[in-house]
């Protein structure tokens, strides 16, 4: 050990490693109080950084957390993307929906123009096969009345 016999018979030992001044009867009380304080000192400051550092962890294990769990889920705007998607494959759908009754109404308006053309051509005919016949009652009335 670093040990040194000094001229009042205190043996000089270096404190970092523990050690003390060694006298006939013991160590010397004042070596040792210092000691005790300079430990007790640095484990307060290690306990201190310890504490510190544990929060520290905390935080960022919090964090962590937090971003694995943002990465779990969808984004706002994967969200709004998906929900575009949707609309646009609802639209689509409508679109072609809307086509073929589009096409159904063009062939029932064309059918129904040919109906109608039909029944006018007929109203016509019989227009004037009515015009024709009130004229023949006329006819036939002038003549009836001639006669009597």
């Amino acid at each position: 050990m670093g040990e040194e016999k000094r001229e009042d018979g205190v043996f000089s030992v270096e404190k970092e490693r523990g050690n003390f001044k060694g006298r006939v009867f013991g160590f010397d009380r004042r070596d040792v109080i210092g000691y005790i304080e300079t430990l007790a000192g640095e484990r307060n400051r290690l306990a201190q950084e310890n504490q510190t550092l544990r929060g520290k962890l905390e935080a960022l294990e919090e964090r962590l957390a937090q971003q694995e769990a943002a990465q779990e889920e969808p984004s706002a705007q994967e969200q709004m993307d998906e929900a575009m998607n949707k609309a646009l494959e609802t639209l689509d759908t409508l679109r072609a929906d809307f086509d073929g009754l589009l096409g159904d109404v063009r062939i029932n308006v064309s059918q129904s123009k040919d109906e109608l053309r039909s029944v006018c051509e007929k109203l016509d005919k019989l227009t004037e096969t009515l015009k024709a016949a009130g004229e023949r009652l006329g006819a036939l009335r002038n003549g009836l009345g001639e006669r009597e």
